[in-house]
């Protein structure tokens, strides 16, 4: 493959995951409006966003296995198309089963995209791997942070119901997926048959596996805590729900900036070591963000926050990768899948909780979940870096 085919398909890898998470992240700034058209409490409202997240978490075990079984870019394709198709539909529910189908197959399309599409960039012959996948990263967290403000702007302007129409975006993306990677994908599938048979258990045998899942399970819930109860905690204390949006992108675009630099430092001094620095460098700034103040001041910690957190948002799925080589999007799958559907599944108990004790009282919880994670980062081996095969 030559160097440019090869930045060819990291820049349509890169805006297939700009699309996906795109579609997937804009339920949350509408969180507000979905809890007032369906008289839900702000918990139950953030319990449903966090039951979407356990769904696509934990199917993308199943999306891996199916990319590695058949074709890898097959079941990506089909998984940009669910996303983009029942995403947009949401705004048609005519009661809360109707949204909750919609959302549950939007996450299953994105489930199968996430472990295939990042399988495929680890399998690319970067030299600098994690720069590589930060790259890939960079484009969901440009989506994630455009989706906010861009879906609340739509829906003001042109209504829930009309939704339907951004539909094309998804279905863009899958053609020109289609026509520049489909064929890679048989590659790759042909070249993992020959592969000695994935085992689950050998997997976490491994060292530094079970620890670096630990390490993202903790940091999962944290930032998902921060992420999905902020608009809420914002509207509930007398902000506009564009004022939530305002935050989330803002914060967001910051994340794009430290997950980039992220990557260039581990490609230097090693995923561990930034783990560390980053995850320690961000608790000060959580804690702060909750203590409240200006409004400034409150957007400024959240920046600052999300900035070193998302350091190791995109290394970590590389640093996984290579504990498994022979597996990439399986261990892909268990560097987001697993560890993100353990920390959903806890996440919806505690936004249960904050129906009762509060959004704050979460929020400290999560910032707790941080320095959780933080602890784990010391324990994490070393690994030499080595040019992709």
């Amino acid at each position: 493959m030559s160097k440019n085919s090869q930045n060819g398909k990291l820049i349509i890898s890169s805006l297939d995951h700009f699309t996906v998470d795109w579609f997937t992240t804009f339920l949350v700034p509408l969180l507000p409006l979905v809890a007032t058209e369906f008289s839900l409490q702000k918990g139950t409202a953030a319990f449903i966003a966090a039951t979407m997240s356990v769904i696509a978490a934990f199917s993308q075990p199943v999306g891996a296995f199916l990319g590695e079984k058949f074709n890898a870019q097959m079941i990506e394709i089909v998984g940009i198309l669910m996303v983009s198709i029942f995403m947009s539909l949401i705004g048609l529910a005519i009661n809360i089963w109707m949204l909750v189908l919609f959302l549950v197959l939007g996450n299953i399309g994105n489930a199968l995209f996430h472990p295939n599409a990042a399988g495929y960039v680890g399998n690319m012959p970067f030299k600098k791997k994690h720069t590589a996948m930060s790259i890939f990263s960079i484009g969901g967290a440009l989506g994630r942070a455009s989706a906010p403000l861009v879906i609340v702007w739509y829906v003001t302007t042109f209504n829930m119901k009309n939704m339907y129409f951004i539909i094309v975006m998804g279905a863009v993306m899958a053609v020109l997926t289609s026509i520049y990677l489909f064929s890679d994908g048989k590659k790759v599938n042909l070249k993992s048959k020959k592969r000695e048979r994935f085992n689950l258990g050998r997997a976490f045998k491994v060292k530094g596996v079970t620890k670096l899942m630990l390490l993202i399970l903790f940091k999962t819930l944290a930032m998902r805590s921060f992420f999905v109860l902020v608009p809420l905690y914002l509207v509930s204390i007398g902000f506009h729900v564009f004022v939530g949006g305002f935050f989330l992108t803002f914060s967001a675009l910051a994340g794009v900036v430290g997950n980039y630099l992220g990557a260039f430092l581990a490609d230097r001094i090693g995923p561990k070591n930034v783990n560390v620095i980053s995850l320690f460098a961000s608790i000060p700034f959580a804690f702060l963000f909750m203590i409240g103040g200006s409004t400034y001041f409150m957007l400024s910690m959240y920046t600052l926050m999300t900035f070193f957190a998302s350091f190791s948002l995109a290394f970590n799925i590389s640093y996984m990768q290579d504990f498994l080589p022979e597996h990439r999007e399986v261990a892909s799958s268990m560097a987001m899948g697993v560890p993100w559907g353990v920390a959903g599944v806890a996440f919806m108990g505690l936004s249960l909780l904050a129906n009762y004790v509060g959004l704050h009282v979460v929020l400290y919880i999560g910032g707790f979940a941080l320095l959780t994670s933080a602890l784990i980062a010391l324990g994490l081996p070393k690994i030499e870096t080595k040019v992709q095969r």
